[in-house]
């Protein structure tokens, strides 16, 4: 192991090689699996906001859905329009473009199931016209960001 700036004894070493080995050969994320199991028994069939604070979980989740649903299911929004790293059907990993008023009006308009956003893509959109069902991928760290979430939905008052 290539060491820089650190010492390391070699039980270590030998330690955070086996470690290693070990994340490589998780092929599932049990999050993602909980989700899916959560959407399939919950929400079957309805339209489902996911918010995320991070684009790799943006696109570990929206690779799931496609996986499980298609790759017509599911759009994105985030704060540069723009997602990597999503593995498709066919295995193939990609970068998505969209813009966010296309993922908007698919989503609003029925012709997708999920929307997966992020904090900072998420900002001033209305999903009132069709979206009942909200999952929080990432806890907010701020009861604001959660109430600000919830206004998309018409859940809370307008103050």
């Amino acid at each position: 192991m290539k060491r820089e700036n650190c010492t390391l004894s070699d039980n270590e070493e030998q330690r955070l090689c086996d470690l290693i080995e070990k994340v490589e050969k998780i092929c599932t994320e049990s999050k993602v699996t909980q989700i899916l199991s959560l959407i399939e028994k919950d929400f079957p069939g309805r339209s489902v906001l996911l918010f995320t604070e991070y684009k790799a979980t943006q696109a570990l989740v929206m690779s799931a859905l496609i996986k499980r649903y298609g790759g017509h299911a599911v759009v994105f929004i985030n704060g540069d329009s723009k997602v990597d790293d999503v593995i498709l059907q066919n295995g193939k990993k990609i970068s998505l473009q969209m813009r966010r008023e296309e993922a908007v009006e698919k989503f609003n308009e029925g012709e997708v199931q999920f929307l997966i956003a992020t904090e900072a893509g998420g900002e001033g959109i209305d999903l009132q016209e069709r979206c009942h069902s909200m999952i929080h991928i990432d806890l907010p760290g701020i009861q604001c960001d959660f109430r600000t979430s919830l206004l998309l939905l018409g859940i809370v008052k307008r103050i």
